[in-house]
């Protein structure tokens, strides 16, 4: 097994796709299959989630490197994995500590997707996100 995914909630999808958007080239993540979106022109930005507070995104930064975390070592895990059972138990273990992080952060989960959302559309967002995970990773 190579990659991490987790296929069980739509809501969790939304966090891994967080993982995806937040990060820059150098950050290595698992592979997630992801729907075809629309072009971000297409799509407008959710009004509720516009604009973001500075805290909100440093909250985001904040989970994100956790979950980044747990993504590791839940890969390392899933390379040792000799059957399904134990690959669906190491993944369920992962769900639920990355929804902790999530809310150890500060946010709630539905305040994590919405920033997820927002930042798939929104290339400022996107770059502040980036941003406050690099300088918390040289700190």
């Amino acid at each position: 097994m190579n990659s991490v995914t987790f296929p069980s909630r739509t809501s969790f999808v939304l966090v891994l796709a967080g993982i995806l958007v937040a990060g820059s080239g150098s950050i290595a993540v698992a592979q997630v299959p992801k729907e075809e979106a629309p072009p971000p022109s297409a799509t407008p930005v959710p009004p509720a989630a516009a604009p973001l507070e500075d805290k909100k995104l440093d909250q985001y930064a904040d989970a994100y490197l956790d979950i980044e975390q747990i993504q590791v070592e839940a890969s390392a895990q899933l390379d040792k994995a000799d059957n399904e059972a134990a690959a669906v138990a190491i993944k369920e273990k992962a769900e639920g500590a990355i929804i902790q992080a999530i809310e150890r952060s500060g946010l709630k989960l539905d305040e994590f997707n919405q920033i997820t959302e927002v930042a798939e559309l929104d290339n400022d967002v996107r770059r502040k996100i980036a941003d406050r995970v690099e300088k918390r990773r040289t700190i």
